[in-house]
């Protein structure tokens, strides 16, 4: 017997064995067991890593309608994901293989135990509430046994080998059954305006997330005190009191307001599946000056649009980094998982979210004088654009492309603000820089505690103070580049949010609708000066024949909404969740309910201070340590983070930390919620109660306002708080610090 006889170990031809992992026998050459084994990693590494991303991917194809992606772009990451991935694997492989045979077997034997450990962990995921020991367990012990009956067992071998089939089905599948398809396959379309003899200037304006509950006060006005821009709007437009939009999702809820028609299952935000639209409409005849984030409506015949478009090399870095990180929130455990930048609620540019907060401190500081910018089964949302991580920036170059022209002009921006993340405050400063953290919410439900909750739902408030201050700046252009008296101005919002314990944020149901339904709808009319406030039911599909109607232009094809100054009875009809049309009965009374909540817990129609006082013990707010008998420390340990933001605050920078958030760790006798102070240069400026989250019992957030620090360093301190609110007990707490040493000078400073 010839060694051109022999398996690559040296067993006879045809027989089977143990000490090869490799495949088939042959009596030529050793080229089909390698070629069992090249199908072996082809067929595992498209389940364990294309399956599950494509999976998710296709379901939300939106997210490469965010990205701008290209038909080269999916083509690419397909390639990269079932044939280059496998490929280098099956290199490394060969090229150990040099080492000897036996090491060539032992690298291929764990890359299959790897894989299949791959493949189990989503499973093992799925079954809910397993310690982070347990499901590493369970994944290697599945990736070992697989590995072990693949080493033994001749059967599961040739069993794998025919998994190379899913190298091909796997992709086939997110080709043509998934939305990508009309990313891949999309043509160049070319959309014939009509002729319209308009020449009045349209300025419209959608901000994101944004409940009409959140500007109301009790008196159902508009707070002129936290949002005067928004209030002295109303005073000079439309205001229609009673209107309702169409959708809880950003990528259905703008394409109907710009198309005139409510949402449609299996339709991309694309102007390929949207031809007749606000900018169909204007485009023969207007200017374009047009800011989408996460849609593609407007047809690239009528101009680029204002924020700057990614070359190649850099959407695709985007793109895989994206793609990494969706793939870690499918496949890590949930421990791991909530390390990642999130990908709860928005759509692409994770990776940019997730910008480590210490580099992205440093270049806000680095501005001085604040002219810096700031850089910045699982879902997928938006909630900043790219490359444009810092939204003030990107409105600002929206406001400056307002002015005079020969050719009226269309100005249309969607204003991811007040949406998540929550990092603004109503003067335009920063104050997080790190990705989104939904402390209290999962799978889009709030928890039961009321703590995470109230916290979320006072960042949300600061943040529609920005939206306010952004509306500012755009009117107070218009004014004064003589554009706002003769413009058609419209201001709304796509949908709402909810602050509900225990119900959903975004999704709606019976019991939230009316904080996500019922959303701002101003319209200014050329030459208006008078503000007029309308109970007339309308919705968001209403807002593109209003426009035509006051422009007196006849569309040329139907839709579903009709103007808002049509004077025949309207209907409501909103489109919810599923394919099908639910209507949501959002009464007068309803409305008023979620804005006396509101007021009870932050104050109405007051400055912004009240805002802080919305946790446990507001007695507390703004008193001076000397005014209480400090009861000596408790054994109760902190945890604070970002400790070292407070050790040299900078007043001309841009970011002003007054998020104070960490863990308690309490002694054994303190049970359920704990109240806490929290003082700042010794006057209690913020209470707040613990909540469990993350496998911890005591987490806290905090906010502070922003005039509560002095230039340089400044004292943190946290007090347990027990006993009735005439007569309160503090207990400083200790901290333990988790910060690098050469950070130890902060430490004291915050004991202080």
């Amino acid at each position: 017997m010839n060694q051109a006889e022999l398996e690559p170990n040296g067993a006879p031809a045809g027989r089977p064995t143990n000490s090869s992992p490799g495949g088939f026998s042959s009596a030529k050459s050793d080229r089909p067991p390698l070629r069992a084994d090249a199908l072996v990693l082809l067929g595992l590494s498209s389940l364990a890593i294309a399956q599950p991303l494509f999976d998710v991917l296709g379901r939300a194809a939106e997210f490469f309608v965010a990205s701008r992606a290209k038909p080269l772009d999916l083509a690419l990451l397909v390639l990269l994901l079932c044939l280059i991935i496998p490929g280098l694997l099956f290199g490394v492989e060969l090229l150990l293989g040099l080492l000897g045979q036996r090491v060539r077997s032992g690298v291929h034997l764990l890359f299959v135990g790897l894989l299949s450990a791959l493949i189990a962990l989503p499973p093992i995921k799925r079954l809910g509430g397993l310690p982070l020991p347990v499901v590493l367990l369970a994944a290697t012990g599945v990736g070992v046994a697989i590995g072990l009956s693949y080493l033994r067992l001749r059967p599961v071998r040739l069993f794998l080998a025919w998994f190379g089939i899913a190298a091909l089905v796997v992709p086939a599948n997110f080709i043509f059954n998934t939305g990508a398809a009309k990313i891949l396959f999309s043509k160049r379309t070319t959309v014939v305006p009509p002729r319209i003899t308009a020449r009045t200037p349209v300025v419209m304006v959608i901000f994101d997330e944004l409940p009409l509950t959140s500007l109301l006060t009790e008196r159902n006005q508009i707070d002129p005190v936290r949002y005067p821009n928004f209030a002295a709007f109303s005073t000079e437009a439309y205001w229609f009191r009673n209107a309702t939009c169409v959708s809880s999702v950003t990528v259905q809820a703008i394409p109907s307001i710009v198309s005139g028609n409510y949402p449609k299952t299996g339709l991309m935000p694309t102007s390929k599946d949207y031809p007749h639209s606000l900018f169909t409409l204007l485009g023969g005849a207007y200017e374009m000056q047009v800011m989408e984030l996460s849609t593609h409506l407007c047809p690239d015949q009528f101009g680029a649009p204002l924020q700057a478009s990614s070359g190649f090399g850099e959407r695709m870095r985007k793109l895989l980094a994206d793609a990494a990180i969706v793939y870690g929130h499918i496949v890590l455990p949930e421990a791991w998982a909530l390390r990642l930048p999130s990908v709860d609620d928005q759509w692409n540019d994770f990776a940019a979210r997730g910008k480590k907060p210490a580099s992205a401190r440093a270049e806000i500081r680095a501005g001085g004088s604040g002219r810096k910018t700031v850089p910045g089964v699982v879902s997928i949302r938006r909630t900043s654009p790219s490359p444009r991580e810092d939204r003030r920036a990107l409105f600002a170059a929206f406001v400056s492309s307002v002015k005079p022209s020969d050719r009226p002009a269309l100005y249309f921006a969607h204003v991811e603000i007040p949406h998540p993340p929550y990092q603004y405050l109503p003067s335009g400063k920063v104050y997080a820089l790190d990705s989104f953290v939904n402390e209290g919410l999962k799978t889009g439900i709030w928890q039961k505690d009321l703590a995470p909750v109230l916290y979320h739902y006072q960042r949300h408030l600061l943040q529609v103070g920005f939206a306010d201050k952004l509306l500012g700046d755009l009117l107070s252009k218009l004014k004064d580049c003589g554009l706002y008296d003769p413009a058609l101005v419209v201001v709304m919002s796509d949908h709402g949010a909810s602050f509900i314990p225990g119900d959903r944020r975004r999704g709606i149901s019976e019991t939230n609708c009316q904080d996500i339904l019922p959303v701002p709808l101003f319209i200014k009319l050329p030459t208006q000066h008078e503000g007029i406030i309308s109970d007339r039911p309308v919705e968001t599909i209403d807002v593109l024949p209003t426009i035509a109607d006051r422009l007196e232009i006849s569309l040329p094809w139907p839709v579903d909404g009709r103007s808002a100054f049509d004077p025949s009875p309207a209907g409501k009809a909103i489109n919810g969740e599923s394919a099908g049309r639910k209507v949501f009965a959002v009464s007068i009374d309803r409305l008023m309910e979620a804005i006396k909540r509101k007021t009870e817990l932050f104050g109405g129609d007051c400055a912004w201070d009240r805002l802080f006082g919305a946790g446990p013990y507001r007695n507390l707010i703004n008193r001076r340590l000397e005014e209480f008998l400090i009861d000596g420390r408790t054994a109760a340990r902190l945890e604070l983070d970002n400790v070292d933001d407070y050790a040299a605050i900078d007043s001309h920078s841009d970011f002003v930390p007054v998020r104070v958030r960490g863990r308690i760790f309490p002694e054994e006798s303190q049970r359920g919620p704990l109240s806490l102070a929290i003082a700042v240069n010794r006057t209690i400026r913020a209470t707040a109660e613990t909540f469990p989250w993350r496998s911890k019992r005591h987490w806290f957030a905090a906010l502070v306002p922003e005039g509560s620090f002095q230039p340089g360093a400044n004292s943190i301190q946290v007090f347990l708080v027990t006993g009735p609110e005439e007569r309160p007990r503090l207990q400083l707490t200790q901290l333990q610090r988790r910060s690098p040493p050469d950070q130890a000078s902060t430490e004291g400073e915050a004991r202080k």
